[in-house]
């Protein structure tokens, strides 16, 4: 049960955002003093690069906003300040340079190979290399290798992490299956070392805390780079928007813009979570696979085939999505126009 109040006075600067104390269930372990909402200048910097060890390895150095969050509702002058490897402006302005090396290296590709064709080398051509760009189409990959490059740090960690979680998950049975064997020889009365079962129970609880720790460090890497990703690729689109020629506007309407933006965009964050899992299942899957064939025999194949089956099916589905997905822009672009239009 949640009750709210408003707190008028707890605005610091004048234009702040309406806050509500909050009443909650465990209110009464908490001080009645509700925090203010901070000054530009006292806002802290995100905290992550600055914390201790043990804090960055719990997710301790979040704690102080989540207790202001209990108290009163969160404004927009309570979130962290970005620090310099987190703003937007800088992380733009590596990825557009990545990107201008992608498209310097493809523009310099295609122009070579169009020498070649006349038997001219580029020291030799006779052909203006404007001319020779008007039909280059920058590669589909090219996007993709440029944010692999601006953030490939992070997003490594992100899998390496999810691999390593989905190894320790595999292996877990073997720990519990030693636990399970200790507890039936204790119960038949054999009297095992009692130490053996307290080291197995150990064991078992510190696999579930470090599976657990690291998979929460791979989806926050993981996201942290999709919502990177997304903001530059949004102001990418919107700055490109901005100057586009007669040609543009008509090949990429406000419609068109608008859903890239607001739906196509918004994916980002499911896929940099995505990927990272996709590429761990294969570590995971082949040591469950062994475990089964190795405990169960021929008789682990029905359902390994079974499962493989089911994967094959929810595949064969794919192109049908993606031929819904397109026919729904098509059909939005259409709506917004006629809007405008209006």
């Amino acid at each position: 049960m949640i009750q709210t109040s408003t707190v008028s006075s707890l605005s610091s600067q004048e234009g702040a955002d309406e806050v509500f104390r909050q009443r909650r269930w465990l209110s009464f372990m908490f001080s009645k003093e509700v925090p203010p909402v901070p000054l530009d200048d006292e806002r802290i910097v995100y905290p992550l690069e600055r914390s201790n060890f043990l804090s960055r390895i719990l997710f301790w150095w979040i704690t102080p906003l989540m207790i202001v969050g209990y108290k009163r509702t969160i404004t927009s002058d309570d979130l962290f300040k970005l620090d310099d490897n987190m703003e937007i402006g800088n992380i733009y302005q590596t990825f557009s340079k990545n990107l201008q090396k992608r498209v310097s290296y493809y523009q310099n590709k295609h122009v070579l190979k169009k020498c070649s064709k006349r038997g001219e080398t580029l020291a030799t051509t006779t052909v203006d290399r404007i001319h020779d760009l008007e039909d280059f189409i920058l590669p589909k990959g090219a996007l993709f290798m440029a944010l692999c490059c601006s953030f490939w740090f992070q997003y490594v960690k992100s899998i390496i992490q999810v691999c390593v979680q989905g190894v320790a998950t595999a292996l877990q049975p073997l720990i519990l299956k030693k636990l399970t064997e200790f507890v039936e020889k204790k119960s038949l009365g054999l009297n095992p070392a009692v130490g053996k079962g307290i080291g197995y129970s150990l064991g078992n609880a510190a696999f579930l805390v470090f599976t657990g720790v690291i998979i929460n460090h791979a989806f926050y890497n993981a996201m942290s780079v999709g919502a990177k990703a997304k903001s530059i690729l949004v102001k990418s689109v919107l700055t490109k928007s901005f100057v586009l020629n007669d040609l543009g506007r008509h090949k990429y309407p406000e419609g068109k813009i608008n859903a890239l933006i607001t739906t196509d965009l918004n994916r980002i964050d499911f896929a940099s979570i995505s990927i990272p899992i996709l590429a761990g299942a294969p570590f995971s899957l082949a040591i469950t696979i062994g475990f089964l064939v190795h405990n169960l025999g021929v008789y682990a194949l029905i359902g390994i085939g079974l499962f493989f089956v089911c994967f094959l099916i929810l595949g064969s589905m794919i192109p049908a999505m993606k031929s819904f997905r397109k026919e729904a822009q098509e059909f939005t672009d259409k709506r917004v126009t006629l809007k405008q239009r209006k």
